[in-house]
């Protein structure tokens, strides 16, 4: 009876060790938790409160919620968590109504792992892609610690945290996620967006001191699921052909029917002729409705770019940029970004206005003139000062087509206009 009971008490001391040993080495080294600058790359950070909660269901560890918002509006949510219980490991909240439907390993800037996660709530097709990786103060990355797939036993956690626990220096487990856009379908742009977040992150966090026996490890962990296909790389495709994104010979017109917060209206763009703006050459496009003038586009297209000089009515309100603003880098790649910097003029005022643009995917657009490839551009104007000023647009652009499809504001309100007929030459 004793000599079972040795048998049995043995490992069960063994394990008690163990665990004692892994919880004092997670409470002594998982105190690191640094903040984020306000501002890193082109992302802008905003501190968010975490719940009691969460906060709770993670062990109570130091933590920071985070969102991080891109010049589109667009938004990353976060958290910095320290590595100092088991718990810490498990995702946010949010995600116990969700499920894995894709996870795979993704690769940072300059080497490095990082898990990527596709999760689709319940009952819905309602899809949240997520990146998490483990970082050191030197900027290594690990996997070790994160739980994988959907099941999430007690006894796998406990695994995973001893492992973090016993070959881990002083770190944090990062985690971003967004919410995939309807607009996105196949989740490309999403990607695009937490990777650059993540990259971004990252190199914030450095501190520059490297760590005694610090490296890089992965942990194993499940590939695949039925939505994998909104993590894997597309790569960023070259334009088909080497036709005009915006042809602007003199008589080229796009007729489209636009729906705005009145209803639906005509609308007619014709390709007026040459104009010089700001000393600079450019190719003026009228937008009429009901057959008069209530916009005007100028545009210029090179070998370099798409570019727009100025737009607005035709009166002393048009809006001049200065110098005038890349929409498209050529030749055109999906996901390619253009940054721009310079001056909103309008009345003889010049304000100081930063761009960014994007191509943020190539879509097949149906519309009354027909089927097109296109590229969706997204592009937006913010005027610095104490309340930023957004001008945001969105041109779908088929190459020796042009418009297809133009996203706008119209009175402060969103409208859509698709392309009804056209006529190019």
């Amino acid at each position: 009876m004793m000599t079972r009971l040795l048998r049995l008490g043995i490992p069960l001391c063994l394990i008690a060790l163990v665990a004692l040993i892994a919880t004092a080495r997670l409470a002594t080294r998982g105190s690191w938790v640094p903040p984020l600058p306000t501002v890193i790359g082109e992302w802008t950070v905003t501190e968010v409160p975490v719940s009691e909660e969460e906060r709770s269901m993670l062990g109570s560890p130091r933590l920071t919620g985070f969102e991080l918002t891109n010049p589109l509006q667009e938004r990353i949510f976060g958290r910095i968590v320290a590595t100092s219980s088991f718990d810490a490991f498990l995702p946010p909240l949010l995600f116990r109504f969700y499920e894995v439907t894709g996870e795979k390993a993704l690769t940072l800037e300059g080497g490095g792992k990082a898990l990527g996660q596709v999760n689709r709530q319940m009952g819905s097709e309602l899809r949240v892609s997520m990146i998490a990786w483990v970082q050191r103060p030197d900027t290594s990355t690990s996997l070790l610690g994160i739980p994988s797939g959907s099941t999430r036993s007690p006894l796998g956690r406990f695994l995973l945290g001893s492992e973090a626990a016993f070959q881990e220096n002083r770190s944090c487990l990062i985690r971003l996620f967004t919410i995939v856009h309807p607009a996105d379908p196949s989740g490309a742009q999403a990607r695009r967006n937490l990777l650059s977040a993540a990259n971004a992150v990252r190199k914030a966090l450095a501190d520059g001191k490297p760590l005694a026996g610090a490296r890089g490890a992965e942990a194993a962990f499940s590939e695949g699921g039925k939505d994998i296909a909104y993590l894997a790389d597309k790569g960023t495709p070259a334009g088909s052909d080497s036709a005009e994104l915006l042809p602007l010979k003199t008589g080229n017109n796009w007729e489209f029917d636009a729906t705005t917060e009145g209803g639906r209206v005509p609308e007619q763009v014709i390709v007026r002729g040459p104009e010089v703006v700001g000393g600079v050459s450019g190719i003026a496009l009228d937008i009429l409705r009901g057959g008069k003038l209530w916009r005007r586009e100028v545009y210029q297209h090179d070998g370099k770019a798409l570019r727009l000089l100025a737009f607005g009515d035709a009166t002393s309100t048009r809006i001049v940029l200065s110098p005038p603003m890349a929409l498209v880098a050529l030749p055109v790649t999906e996901g390619g970004e253009v940054h721009w910097k310079g001056n909103l003029i309008l009345k003889g005022q010049k304000l100081p206005t930063i761009g960014y643009s994007r191509v943020s995917a190539r879509e097949n657009i149906v519309a009354g003139a027909g089927r097109f490839a296109a590229y969706r551009v997204d592009s937006v104007l913010t005027i610095d000062g104490a309340k930023p000023t957004h001008f945001p647009a969105i041109r779908w652009l088929a190459p020796g087509i042009g418009f297809v499809r133009r996203g706008y504001a119209d009175g402060g309100k969103p409208a859509v206009a698709e392309l009804k007929r056209f006529t190019v030459k």
